[in-house]
C-alpha cells in the first residue's frame, strides 16, 4: 500500500514524496489536548466517513474507517471570523502506533486559523 503520496513533489524539504507500506502496525486512538476558542463548535462524528479526506490516501482511510477511530470535528459558521486560532497539540512518544481523526470546517465567507503542534 502506497500512504502519504502528496500531491506536490516534495522532496526538495521532505526528502520523500509518499512511502510503501505493506500493512500498518496494531494502533491505538489517540487523544490530543485542544484549545477550541468561542465561535468554533466542537463535534464527534462517527469512523472515517466518505467525506473525510486523509493524509494517507485512499487505502489507509479503509483501514481507518474499518477501526472505528472517532473524527473530531471544529467547525466555524458561515460568515464567523474567529480571531483566536484552535489549537492542537499532538505528544507521541518513540514509535507510538497512533491515529486520530480531526476534521476542521470552514463554512463559507467564514475564516479561522488552526495550529498543529507535533513534539
Amino acid at each position: 500500500m502506497i500512504v502519504n503520496n502528496l500531491p506536490a513533489p516534495t522532496w526538495r524539504w521532505l526528502r520523500m514524496n509518499a512511502a510503501e507500506v505493506d500493512a500498518l502496525p496494531e494502533y491505538k486512538e489517540y487523544k490530543y489536548e485542544v484549545t477550541c476558542p468561542e465561535g468554533v463548535s466542537r463535534s464527534e462524528k462517527a469512523a472515517f466517513d466518505k467525506d473525510c479526506r486523509t493524509g494517507l490516501g485512499e487505502e489507509a482511510k479503509e483501514l481507518f474507517k474499518a477501526s472505528g477511530v472517532k473524527v473530531v470535528q471544529f467547525s466555524v459558521a458561515s460568515g464567523k471570523e474567529v480571531a483566536e486560532p484552535i489549537r492542537l497539540g499532538y505528544k507521541y512518544e518513540d514509535k507510538a502506533a497512533d491515529v486520530s481523526g480531526t476534521e476542521i470546517v470552514a463554512e463559507e465567507g467564514s475564516s479561522v486559523t488552526c495550529v498543529m503542534t507535533f513534539s
